[in-house]
C-alpha cells in the first residue's frame, strides 16, 4: 500500500469523490531538485552531438552545416549559465511535460501529518501498488525515489541528452527529503483518475480531524476500506493507526 498526505482541503474533495491527481513536475516541493547538473563539453564532443542533434531534428530552411554550427556553440555554452536559464523558465511553467502523483511509503511520519496533512486536521489515504487501471494500463509507470547517498544531483552532458539520461531527475531527490520514502507515478498528462469501490485500501483520520468519520465510513464506495484514526505514539516520534468502526 502506498500513501497520500492530504490537507482539510484535499481531505474534503477526496471523500466526496476520490481520485488521483497529477502535478507539474515543477510545482513539486522544490525548485531546485527539478534539474540535473550538467557537464562542460570537449570541442569534439560538442561537435559530435551537434551534428547528432541536427541530423535527427533537421530545421525546415537552414542547412545542415548551420545547424551544426549552431548546437556545436551551444553546446559549449557554461553550465552554470545554462542552468540560470533553464531554472528561470521552469519556474515558469515550461521546459517539462511530465506529471507525477507523489505517494509516500510511511503514513506514520510526524513531519508529513505536519506539512502535508495540514497539521494532522487532514487525512492519509492508502492505495496499492499494484493499481493497474490508473499506471500501466494509461502508459504511465511508478518508480521509487532515489536519495543518492553522495547528496549528488543526476549528472548529464547538456547539449543533446537523450530521454534515458535525463529521465531519472524526475525520481532522484536530495538527502533531505529521504524521511519521505517517496514513489511517483510519472505521467505525460494531467488527467484526474476517480476511484472506485475496493480501489482505496486506507483511510487515516488525523488526530485533529473535526469532520463526521461516521458519514463517511457509511459511503459505499468505502465499503472495502479500512479506517483508522491517528494516534501519537506514546513511546516513538511517529502517529500509529487504531482501527475505527463506524460507529465512531
Amino acid at each position: 500500500v502506498l500513501y497520500k498526505y492530504l490537507d482539510v482541503t484535499g481531505a474534503k474533495a477526496f471523500l466526496a469523490k476520490p481520485q488521483l491527481r497529477h502535478t507539474t513536475f515543477h510545482e513539486l516541493d522544490d525548485i531546485c531538485d527539478s534539474l540535473p547538473t550538467f557537464s562542460q563539453l570537449t570541442a569534439d564532443l560538442s561537435r559530435q552531438q551537434a551534428i547528432q542533434r541536427a541530423a535527427q531534428n533537421p530545421i525546415e530552411g537552414i542547412s545542415f552545416q548551420k545547424q551544426v554550427r549552431f548546437y556545436e556553440r551551444l553546446g559549449m555554452v557554461s553550465p552554470s549559465y545554462l542552468e540560470t536559464i533553464m531554472r528561470e523558465r521552469i519556474s515558469q511553467g515550461h521546459g517539462y511535460s511530465t506529471f507525477i502523483c507523489s505517494l509516500v511509503a510511511r503514513p506514520d511520519s510526524l513531519a508529513m501529518w505536519h506539512q502535508y496533512g495540514d497539521g494532522h486536521r487532514g487525512i492519509v489515504f492508502g492505495i496499492g501498488s499494484d493499481l493497474q487501471r490508473v499506471i500501466t494500463d494509461k502508459g504511465r509507470f511508478l518508480e521509487k525515489v532515489i536519495y543518492p547517498e553522495s547528496n549528488e544531483r543526476p549528472n548529464t552532458p547538456f547539449n543533446n541528452p537523450s530521454p534515458a539520461q535525463i529521465a531519472h531527475v524526475f525520481w532522484t531527490k536530495g538527502q533531505d527529503w529521504s524521511y519521505q520514502e517517496e514513489w511517483r507515478i510519472i505521467s505525460d498528462n494531467p488527467e484526474i483518475d476517480l476511484l472506485g469501490a475496493g480501489e482505496i485500501k486506507e483511510v487515516i483520520f488525523g488526530y485533529r480531524y473535526s469532520g463526521d468519520k461516521s458519514e463517511i465510513m457509511k459511503n459505499p464506495i468505502f465499503k472495502d476500506t479500512k479506517f483508522f484514526g491517528a494516534y501519537p505514539d506514546p513511546k516513538y516520534y511517529r502517529m500509529v493507526r487504531l482501527p475505527l468502526n463506524s460507529e465512531e
